[in-house]
C-alpha cells in the first residue's frame, strides 16, 4: 500500500504543479497589462507635478524681494522631475 500511496501523491504533486503553472500563463497578460497601466499612471504623476512645478517657479520669481536660492531650487526639482519623467517614457517604450 505504501507503494501505491507514495505513486499516487507524486501524481498528485505533479498536477498541482502543472496546475500552478497553467494559472501562472493564465495569469502573465493581466500582469503585463496591469503593469503598463501602472506605469502610464506614474507617468501622468510625473506630467503633474511638472506643471505644479513651472506654477512654484512662476511664484518664486514673482516674490519680492526675490529669492534666487528658491528659484534655483524649484527649477532644479522641475528638472529632475523632467529627467525622471523622460526616462519612465523611455522604459515604457522599452517594455511595452
Amino acid at each position: 500500500m505504501s507503494e501505491l500511496s507514495t505513486v499516487v501523491k507524486k501524481k498528485y504533486s505533479e498536477l498541482l504543479k502543472l496546475g500552478k503553472e497553467a494559472l501562472d500563463v493564465i495569469k502573465i497578460p493581466f500582469e503585463v497589462r496591469k503593469a503598463e497601466k501602472d506605469m502610464e499612471k506614474e507617468i501622468i504623476n510625473y506630467e503633474q507635478k511638472i506643471a505644479e512645478q513651472e506654477m512654484k517657479i512662476q511664484e518664486a520669481k514673482s516674490q519680492r524681494p526675490i529669492n534666487l536660492s528658491t528659484i534655483l531650487d524649484a527649477i532644479d526639482e522641475k528638472d529632475l522631475l523632467e529627467r525622471n519623467l523622460r526616462l519612465a517614457s523611455e522604459l515604457q517604450k522599452e517594455l511595452f
